[in-house]
C-alpha cells in the first residue's frame, strides 16, 4: 500500500498586513473569504509555494555557501546604501585638516546649491561593491549547481534563470518534481506532487483599518508639500494550513525531497509580504502531521480558537476517538505511529496520542524529526 504525508500547520500570532500587491486607492487590501458567514482574511497557497522556493535556494543547511551568500547580500545592500549616500554629497565626517582654499570651495558650492561629494569614499565603496557582486556571484554559481539541484534560480526575485527550460529532464530537479511546471509552448507539464490549502487566519477580520501620513516629498513621484495620508488593513491573527503529498510519487530520492520540503515548512521565512514593513511569522507554532496509508487528509483547518484566544483540536480529536483518523499504523505486523501532534503554545481538546507523539513532549521541530524517522523506516520496508 502507498503511504500518504499529511500535515497541518498553525502559525504563531502575528499583526498581518499587505499580503499581496493590491489596493483600493490609498489602501492596501487584505485578501478575505467568508467561512460561517463571517469575513476571514487569508494567504494563497502560490505565496506559501514562493517562500518554499526561496527557503530551497537560499537556506540549504547541508550547504554553509547559502548562509554565507545571504550575508553577502545584506553586506551589499549596506554598501549599496552608504555609496548612493556618498554620491549625494553627504559631509564627510572623517576629515579634520581644513585648508583656506578646501574652505573657499565649499562655500562656493553650497552657495551655488551644490552638496560636497567624498570622491575617495565613492571610490573605496566602489571597490567594496565590486568585490561583494564578484563574491556573490561566484558563490551563487555553487549554491545553484548544489545538491537540491534546483531548476529556476530566482537571483534577485525579479528574473529567473533556468538550467533546462524546455523541462527534459525534470525528473532531475526537486522544484520541478515536488513543485510542478507547465511549458506554454512545448506542450510539457508535470503536477506538482506538493499540495497546499490556501492559508486561513482562525479568527474573523473585524474591519480594522490603520491609517498613517508620509513626511511631504518623502515619495519624488507624488507632488504636493502636504503630507501623504495612506491606510492598510490589518489582523492581529494566527493562519493556518494543509498541506499533502505522496514520497513514493516523486521521480527520484524520496526521503531526502521530503525531508527538504519538511525543513522547509518548518523554517520558512517571508510570506507573501509586499513591504518590509508588515513582518509575519510563518513558522509553526504548533503542527498536526499523519503518516499513513489514507490518501484523504481528514485534517484540514483542523485548529479552532475561541473569542478569547485559546486554541483546541476538538474536531481531530472527534475524528480520532470515532476511528475516522488512526494514531496508529501496522507495518510488517508490527504497530507502529501514524499521527503526530507537536505545540509551544497550548492546545485544548487534543486527542490522547501514545509513544511521546502528543504536545505534550513534542513542538514542531521535533514533531517533524519523528516523523522524519517513521518515513524513512517505511520507505526501507
Amino acid at each position: 500500500m502507498t503511504w500518504h504525508l499529511h500535515g497541518t500547520i498553525l502559525t504563531a500570532q502575528g499583526t498581518a498586513g499587505n499580503n499581496r500587491g493590491d489596493n483600493e486607492g490609498v489602501k492596501s487590501t487584505l485578501q478575505k473569504i467568508y467561512r460561517d458567514g463571517e469575513p476571514y482574511t487569508t494567504v494563497s497557497s502560490e505565496a506559501i509555494r514562493y517562500a518554499l522556493r526561496e527557503y530551497l535556494q537560499n537556506h540549504d543547511d547541508r550547504d554553509p555557501n547559502g548562509e554565507r551568500l545571504s550575508q553577502l547580500q545584506v553586506a551589499l545592500e549596506r554598501v549599496q546604501g552608504e555609496l548612493a549616500e556618498a554620491r549625494s554629497g553627504s559631509p564627510n565626517k572623517n576629515a579634520t585638516k581644513k585648508t583656506a582654499q578646501n574652505k573657499a570651495a565649499k562655500k562656493k558650492k553650497a552657495s551655488n546649491g551644490e552638496a560636497e561629494v567624498d570622491s575617495k569614499k565613492v571610490e573605496r565603496l566602489n571597490r567594496e561593491k565590486e568585490m561583494l557582486e564578484a563574491e556573490i556571484k561566484k558563490i551563487s554559481e555553487k549554491v545553484k549547481n548544489g545538491a537540491f539541484r534546483l531548476n529556476r534560480w530566482m537571483p534577485d526575485h525579479r528574473s529567473n534563470e533556468w538550467h533546462d527550460d524546455r523541462f527534459a529532464r525534470w525528473q532531475d530537479f526537486l522544484d520541478d518534481d515536488v513543485l510542478g511546471f507547465m511549458h506554454a509552448t512545448a506542450n510539457r507539464s508535470h503536477r506538482g506532487r506538493l499540495e497546499i490549502t490556501r492559508a486561513i487566519s482562525t479568527t474573523p477580520w473585524r474591519g480594522e483599518v490603520v491609517v498613517n501620513y508620509a513626511t511631504p516629498n518623502s515619495n519624488p513621484g507624488i507632488g504636493g508639500t502636504g503630507p501623504n495620508p495612506y491606510a492598510a488593513e490589518v489582523h492581529h491573527t494566527r493562519y493556518q494550513y494543509t498541506f499533502s503529498m505522496t514520497p513514493a510519487h516523486l521521480a527520484q530520492d524520496a526521503y531526502n525531497r521530503t525531508k527538504w520540503i519538511l525543513d522547509g515548512f518548518l523554517n520558512i521565512r517571508r510570506v507573501g509580504g509586499n513591504h518590509a514593513h508588515f513582518l509575519f511569522d510563518f513558522a509553526p507554532e504548533a503542527i498536526v502531521l499523519r503518516w499513513t496509508h489514507d490518501p484523504a487528509p481528514r485534517i484540514v483547518y483542523c485548529f479552532e480558537e475561541d473569542e478569547y484566544g485559546a486554541l483546541n483540536l476538538r474536531k481531530l480529536k472527534t475524528r480520532v476517538e470515532k476511528g475516522d483518523i488512526s494514531a496508529m499504523a501496522s507495518v510488517n505486523g508490527h504497530s507502529m505511529p501514524a499521527l503526530w501532534i507537536g505545540s509551544v503554545t497550548e492546545l485544548a481538546d487534543c486527542p490522547k496520542l501514545e509513544n511521546g507523539c502528543g504536545p505534550d513532549t513534542l513542538g514542531p521541530a521535533k514533531a517533524i524529526e519523528k516523523v522524519l524517522k517513521q518515513i524513512q523506516t517505511s520507505l526501507k520496508l
